[in-house]
């Protein structure tokens, strides 16, 4: 009866908040729901190919009770399970049994936020617990203490922005969601700690009533104050220059603010929103400058600090801190300050819970002054963003740290300059799919500085002081790949990452981390335990290659498996590589091994300063003088015509959102180019693409965002078409929810730089009958698949993200095709195809948690007809508990001829057969890789 007496109270408590207890008028006033999803987990020896288990020891239980998770109190275990609940409404219904001092946490995710996933965090739900176990709360997550040792009945229902949560018939919360806001990671999810179970798991959906518009555009009125220019704004007298109010002065949907150039004096911080791109004049000399008043008193409206853990910025007293008045030297704060202080610390520039943020070519300058804070005291601070960018930043002279991306999702460091900061860059806490490239740091603490939990990143072509922090808690399958590193690089703990071509004094692969138990939980409810600690707290770095590096030495400790192959000696090129320390049994260790690649295509950056802002093509014809809303495309093809006839010149699209209802045509010789995510096409009606380059050469695309409607609208073709191009460029584009492929290119010297495609319904990236085609340092994202190379010569994909993809998240067909240093993670296909290729090279990619739809996938796989294709030194890893992709290299009978060596083909547990390489072929080396099993 304890918990109906607990329940009892809590009943009349939320009574007396005018929070009623369901009854049938409740129900009859539902929508209309049709069950998706049904697992009653009758006894079987596997969870089932649709759960996701990212931690933790879930089993199914042996006596038919469901799912079974008992970690004797220390363990905290996620379970997923993906289904389309993007803008729909979702009822979850489950039996939950959690023994004493145990928690378990059922919550909907409806945005981005997870164990490694960033992103703004739209969880909401219920932890059933005995009083004995508490996470910490959270705004939307209702908390109910039931009686252990008995089976309760929870029902979460999502209904047109109103989440209700029911234990056993009580209503026990209600909150309002964001529903829709984010359409990346949209899943169940449950929690556990301590000894609980979950059964008769269903998931229902119905429409919302009145669903939000799958996009939106702006009207003429809209789209003409969508584009500001802030040297009108400008007032030294204000505290921030009077900056912000040229951001406020856009349309809540969006557009460009162009900062002049010249020196700005901030007192308080510029804070942004979606889809809006700060654009200034350049990094060098001659360009937009903010900075620090050496001194001043506190004044109303100036900001203070510290700011805190900016992945938390709706905690009261901890952000957005101002000073409302001073009288008598008594400064009133807005809020009061969780810490008591009002140092002058605050982020000149920052983004919270955002989409599509975008800052680019500007210098931030500080004076080094006050206290050391570190991620509380960052000039650019992105909290919870989703597909931000920062590129061609220079930051000097600041005692934090010098760009702060904190638990995101898709984030892009391109081409900034950091000087003179603690930590430089500083991918932090729950960060995925972040993409740090060509930037340079220099006397800085740290150059780069990885927090807990960041996975399937890419740190590729930097010049850094030294890399810190990597790898750390639940650092895992990401690429280091062509950096320089001034100092030697320790891995201390951490698992499942591929180090190529970097050139740095010393590794060492190893050692103790004295930091693993210093305590259960975090204070973001996270375990310390997580990383599966070795015998005496060792933890060793496992599931590791290390190859094609320049530097002095490597240092081995025994630990677990690892690959270290063709690394070459920095002071005597013609030396063996020295070696000390020892190795586990089943790592692989070797030096120059002939007929092996050991020097891969990696531009080591090289420039000593400021990234320049990239010249558009002269003439330029500014996009707001030919907008015309009555026509199909907006006014823009006539000016592109224009400049066609020229043969030359560079359409410059203002800020805001476009309706196209017909194509864009580049043709030769002409630059299309935005502001950035602030300058979006949105095809509409008709429209089959965005952007159309046929027979054409020397053109360009660049700086711009196409959005669709996320599957919602009819089929399209590609966002953009190359067809019969010749030297296209594509660069720094992003397209997102479109209803079709993202990119389909056809051609000759076709490259595609620094793109995304995110969420289009077909295959992300596609690229047919073409000759030498360079595609890099660009993503692909929950795509129908990722990046498709079909009869296509001379090739290379470089330093690429796909992941979460419906099926592969790359396929190979032609001849001399290279993939090196890129990643497939999660997809429900094979990681990497390779079909009808000759001479392939499929080198130091991070392969890993791919073949989630079962039957016959692997993380690579060589299938009808590879032939003379070398995959070496990748990394093929899988850390579930119940793995998915429990083949890491599968060669098929038809292919033949191919060198499969030095790859780590690893797991964390014991699944089945173990993970393995599997070679069917003919006249085939398979030898030297590192298989094996990571575990206590």
């Amino acid at each position: 009866m304890r918990s109906i007496t607990r329940m009892s109270m809590a009943a009349m408590l939320l009574l007396s908040c005018g929070i009623a207890w369901s009854s049938p008028a409740d129900e009859a006033a539902s929508p209309r729901w049709q069950q998706v999803f049904e697992d009653r987990f009758a006894p079987r020896s596997t969870l089932g190919p649709k759960w996701l288990v990212l931690r933790g020891p879930w089993q199914v239980d042996s006596g038919g009770e469901g799912l079974r998770l008992d970690t004797t109190g220390r363990a905290m275990s996620f379970l997923m399970c993906e289904q389309p609940l993007w803008r729909r409404n979702v009822r979850v219904t489950a039996k939950v049994w959690v023994g004493k001092g145990s928690l378990l946490g059922l919550r909907l995710q409806a945005g981005a936020m997870g164990w490694g996933a960033g992103g703004p965090d739209d969880r909401v739900g219920v932890d059933v617990h005995d009083a004995g176990q508490l996470l910490q709360p959270r705004p939307c997550v209702a908390s109910c203490d039931v009686t252990p040792g008995q089976w309760h009945d929870v029902t979460l229902t999502l209904v047109d922005g109103v989440c209700v949560v029911r234990v056993d018939g009580w209503h026990v919360g209600q909150c309002d969601v964001k529903q829709a806001r984010n359409p990346l990671q949209n899943q169940l999810q449950c929690i556990g700690i301590g000894s609980v179970k979950v059964k008769g798991v269903t998931v229902a959906t119905a429409p919302m009533s009145s669903p939000p518009p799958a996009v939106k555009w702006n009207d003429a009125a809209t789209n003409r104050h969508a584009t500001v220019m802030a040297q009108a704004y400008v007032n030294d007298a204000k505290p921030d220059a009077g900056l912000q109010a040229a951001i406020d002065a856009l349309p809540p949907t969006g557009g460009v603010v162009a900062l002049p150039a010249g020196r700005f004096v901030l007192r308080r911080y510029l804070e942004l929103q979606d889809y809006v791109t700060l654009a200034g004049q350049g990094g060098g000399s001659g360009g937009t400058v903010l900075t620090l008043s050496a001194h001043h008193d506190l004044q109303p409206g100036d900001a203070v600090g510290p700011w805190g853990y900016p992945g938390d910025p709706s905690r009261p007293g901890m952000t957005r801190l101002l000073v409302e008045s001073v009288r008598g030297g008594k400064v009133t704060l807005n809020q009061p300050s969780r810490t008591g202080l009002t140092e002058r610390l605050f982020p000149m520039i920052c983004s919270y819970e955002s989409l599509f943020a975008d800052i680019r070519d500007l210098t931030i300058r500080g004076t080094r002054q006050g206290t050391d804070g570190q991620f509380e005291n960052c000039p650019i601070t992105l909290g919870l963003t989703s597909q931000s960018r920062v590129m061609r930043v220079c930051i000097d002279q600041w005692n934090g740290d010098g760009i702060s991306v904190q638990a995101a999702d898709d984030a892009r460091v391109f081409d900034c300059t950091v000087s003179g900061t603690q930590m430089a860059i500083h991918p932090g806490s729950v960060t995925a799919g972040a993409m740090i490239a060509r930037n340079l740091t220099r006397s800085n603490v740290a150059g780069l500085f990885y927090c807990w939990y960041n996975e399937r990143g890419l740190a590729m072509g930097n010049h850094l002081d030294n890399i810190r922090g990597y790898p750390d808690h639940g650092d895992a399958f990401n690429i280091l790949a062509g950096n320089r590193i001034d100092q030697p690089l320790l891995l201390m703990s951490g698992r499942h990452g591929v180090l190529m071509e970097n050139r740095l004094p010393w590794l060492s692969l190893g050692g103790i981390d004295s930091d693993l138990h210093a305590g259960p939980l975090n204070t973001q409810g996270f375990m310390r335990e997580l990383e599966t600690p070795m015998p005496g707290d060792a933890m060793s770095p496992g599931g590791f290659v290390a190859a094609c590096n320049t530097l002095d030495s490597v240092t081995l400790w025994p630990g677990m498996v690892n690959v270290v192959a063709m690394n070459r000696n920095g002071q005597n090129a013609g030396a063996m590589m020295n070696f000390t320390g020892g190795k586990d049994a089943d790592s692989v260790v070797t030096g120059h091994v002939d007929g092996l690649p050991d020097d891969l295509p990696m531009d080591l950056l090289e420039r000593l300063d400021a990234a320049a802002k990239p010249a558009l093509p002269a003439p330029v014809i500014d996009g707001r003088e030919v907008y015309d809303p009555s026509r199909p495309d907006c006014g823009f093809q006539a000016a592109l015509d224009e400049l066609g006839q020229q043969g030359r010149g560079t359409l410059l699209l203002p800020g805001g959102r476009y309706p196209i209802a017909a194509p864009l045509l580049v043709p030769s010789g002409v630059t299309l180019s935005g502001y950035g995510c602030g300058s979006v096409l949105v095809p509409v009606g008709q429209a089959t693409s965005a952007i159309i380059v046929q027979n054409a050469k020397h053109a360009t695309v660049r700086d711009l965002l196409i959005e669709g409607g996320y599957g919602e609208g009819e089929p399209r073709k590609a966002a953009i078409v190359i067809a019969a191009g010749s030297d296209i460029t594509l660069d720094s584009l992003d397209i997102a929810g479109f209803e079709g492929e993202g990119v389909v290119m056809q051609g000759r010297n076709l490259s595609m730089k620094d793109c995304r495609v995110i969420t289009a319904t077909g295959v992300g990236v596609v690229v047919v009958d073409s000759q030498h085609v360079t595609i890099q340092t660009s993503s692909v994202t929950q795509c129908g698949g990722g990046v498709q190379l079909v009869r296509t010569e001379d090739a290379m994909i470089r330093g690429c993200l796909s992941r979460r993809n419906r099926s592969f998240g790359f396929q190979l067909d032609g001849k001399r095709l290279a993939l090196i240093a890129s990643s497939a993670c999660d997809n429900l296909g094979d990681g990497v195809r390779v079909d009808h290729v000759q001479g392939g090279l499929i080198a130091a990619n991070m392969v890993a948690n791919n073949a989630r739809a079962g039957r016959d996938f692997a993380g690579i796989h060589l299938a009808q007809q590879a032939r003379e294709c070398r995959v070496v030194f990748n990394n093929c890893g899988d850390d579930q508990r119940q793995s998915s992709q429990t083949v890491g290299i599968r060669e098929d009978e038809a292919s033949h001829g191919n060198d499969i060596r030095f790859n780590a083909v690893t797991t964390m547990f014991p699944a089945g057969d173990g993970t393995q390489v599997q070679s069917h072929g003919k006249a085939t080396t398979v030898k030297d890789n590192a298989a094996g099993v990571m575990s206590r």
